[in-house]
């Protein structure tokens, strides 16, 4: 269980990482309204993770 919460937290970072940057190439100083989806893909019969998605969507914002 350890190594799947650790998969999932390292997820969840990356995903927001780049929705960050890609607010930054847009011309955006910040975000807002983060949302963080997250989903396991069973591998096999046995139920053991093969993979985890994670999906991060915000809006971009101007503070001046």
């Amino acid at each position: 269980m350890k190594s799947y919460e650790s998969l999932v937290d390292r997820a969840r970072r990356e995903a927001v990482l780049k929705v960050k940057q890609q607010a930054v190439q847009e011309g955006y100083n910040t975000i807002s309204n983060l949302r963080i989806e997250t989903s396991s893909i069973t591998k096999n019969a046995r139920k053991t993770v093969g993979a985890v998605e994670a999906m991060a969507y915000a809006s971009g914002v101007n503070i001046k």
